[in-house]
């Protein structure tokens, strides 16, 4: 039984997440691996409670320490850059989803990588971003974005 109702366990949540959050820093900072892998998780679990700007202040720091530990052109910052973007998107910070998209779009064709997952899921946050902006872009992307899904196994 709900103590105090739905609004309690939220709460709790939140607190929950917070204290994880505020000890993944120092906890794992020797293996930065395991610490990325925690701050993505617990950026998701942000987001999937509506806490977008925590989710995304979450992501920004796994940015850093991603870059720190394995350089700008990995394909993991490339994936925290869209996590950021998508978190952004429910903020008053979309200003800087573009950016953060263009940067992973950039480290994406460094790879030559223009069939993976990650690229859909690139594809499909341009067009969440220019939903408001620019309906031929949108649309391309949106299109771009079936175009790499159909093509992967399994689709």
């Amino acid at each position: 039984p709900m103590v105090n109702g739905p609004w309690f366990c939220i709460s709790t949540a939140r607190e929950l997440l917070d204290i994880g959050a505020s000890r993944v820093k120092n906890a794992l900072k020797d293996s930065p691996d395991s610490q990325q892998e925690v701050m993505s998780t617990l950026s998701d679990m942000y987001y999937q409670l509506g806490m977008e700007e925590e989710s995304a202040n979450l992501e920004r720091d796994r940015i850093a320490l991603l870059k720190q530990a394995y350089g700008a052109q990995d394909p993991r910052v490339a994936e925290s850059l869209i996590s950021f973007a998508a978190a952004l998107h429910a903020t008053g910070r979309r200003e800087l989803i573009l950016p953060a998209l263009a940067e992973a779009k950039e480290i994406l064709d460094a790879r030559h990588d223009d069939s993976s997952v990650l690229r859909g899921q690139l594809f499909i946050r341009f067009a969440q971003r220019y939903q408001n902006i620019s309906y031929d872009k949108m649309l391309s992307n949106a299109d771009a974005a079936v175009t790499v899904f159909r093509r992967l196994p399994n689709a």
